[in-house]
């Protein structure tokens, strides 16, 4: 074959593209400026109603077609053929129902990712079409067997579930597709679930949260409360920060404000009133843990803060622990009685550490599905301080008033 020199009489070296408008230049007698304008937007230019009364008609003897080939399990040809009508006519109404079609192949045939691509075309395509709310619906249902069955390998194999960030992106999808739905409620709770899977508690929050606010008094919305006060009590209970007791307890008080007649009331009530026992015994732990480093004044805090609560399990224990701190360096004396914190009470609320939650169950979307995965066997755990480097917890503060974080387990060694 003669090798075409791309350098013509033009002066300069053109595309293949250029090529081609330069040839129909030529071979056309239209002016170049409108022959440019043409070959650029013949693509894009709508048939006259003429052309588009002739492009149904063909469309829908196609579909017909298509529609008989399937009848008849010639489900391959089927496809083959609602594809071409989608390619030839993609503004005829049998392209919609070809391109809804192709999802619903795909499905039926297991083929729940490319369903979900298929049926994601048609809503972008044809928005205005009486199938939309069906095919959102298919979408949700794709995600979810996706998200509780996984998905087959290579040509049919064995292989990996679906990734979770994947799953995620099909909710996220759904939701953008019917904002403000009973889906779009369902999708961003699962993707709550499985980002509280996949150990981003933080991210599952900020999810529930926005499920709760978008869609408050719901079922929807109760089910986000619930599931943020399981995860507030998650955190809590690694944790030696008061802020996240606080949060647990708003959690779960702003489920019984909300949805006090929701039955999973009475769970909550009983979470929220056996708190100031385990906070006792956290805050007992935490004591100790200071006193056996060395860290006296620490430990008087939290000794002074069980003390404070006679209804507790530590109480005595607590009083008699503080007391020999006092006989041994006397200025914790003036530790022990410093005033209790502002808005503290003595109903048996500690306060001031932690919580340690009834255990939580990953949070559900729905009572029917199946807990988010857990975490992967291989995830690597936290790294423990190395033991050639021991060191004393310092404390995070001076003041008499507050109490000081534990760098370390507290229970460990006890």
């Amino acid at each position: 074959m003669k090798q075409i020199n791309m350098k013509t009489d033009f002066g300069s070296q053109k595309t293949w593209l250029g090529f081609g408008i330069a040839t129909a230049l030529t071979a056309s007698s239209v002016s170049p400026s409108h022959a440019i304008l043409d070959f650029l937007k013949r693509d894009n230019e709508k048939p006259t109603a003429a052309e588009q009364a002739s492009n149904e008609g063909a469309a829908s003897a196609r579909l017909s077609e298509a529609q008989s080939r399937e009848a008849a399990g010639d489900y391959r040809k089927a496809e083959k053929i609602y594809e071409d009508i989608v390619k030839d006519y993609p503004r005829s109404e049998a392209a919609a129902e070809s391109q809804f079609k192709l999802g619903e192949l795909l499905q039926v045939d297991g083929k729940d990712k490319k369903a979900f691509e298929a049926f994601q075309k048609f809503l972008t395509d044809y928005k205005g079409s009486p199938r939309f709310a069906e095919a959102v619906q298919r979408q949700f249902t794709i995600a979810e067997n996706l998200r509780v069955n996984g998905s087959d390998g290579f040509l049919g194999g064995i292989g990996a579930d679906v990734q979770p960030s994947k799953l995620i992106e099909f909710y996220e999808q759904i939701s953008s597709n019917a904002p403000r739905t009973e889906l779009s409620a369902q999708s961003r709770i699962a993707v709550g679930t499985i980002q509280a899977g996949q150990g981003d508690i933080a991210e599952a929050i900020v999810t529930f949260e926005s499920v709760v606010e978008d869609y408050p008094g719901t079922k929807y919305g109760a089910e986000a409360q619930y599931n943020l006060v399981k995860l507030h009590g998650r955190e809590a209970d690694k944790s030696f920060s008061p802020v996240d007791l606080r949060q647990q307890r708003e959690a779960g008080e702003d489920f019984i404000t909300q949805f006090g007649d929701d039955p999973r009331s009475q769970e909550v009530r009983q979470a929220l009133g056996s708190l100031s026992d385990k906070e006792s015994q956290k805050a007992f732990d935490v004591a100790k843990f200071y006193e056996r480093n060395g860290n006296l004044k620490a430990a008087a805090i939290y000794y002074r803060e069980v003390a404070r609560h006679p209804n507790t399990k530590h109480y005595q224990d607590a009083q008699q622990r503080l007391n020999k701190l006092i006989e041994k360096d006397p200025s914790l004396a003036a530790v022990a009685n410093a005033p209790a914190p502002s808005g503290s009470d003595s109903s048996g609320s500690v306060g001031s550490p932690v919580i340690a939650p009834p255990s939580a169950a990953l949070p559900q979307a729905q009572a029917q599905v199946p807990a988010a995965p857990a975490q992967p066997s291989g995830a690597a755990a936290p790294a423990s301080p190395p033991a050639s480097m021991p060191s004393r917890p310092q404390m995070r503060t001076s003041q008499d008033d507050v109490l000081p974080i534990p760098t370390d387990d507290p229970v460990a060694g006890n």
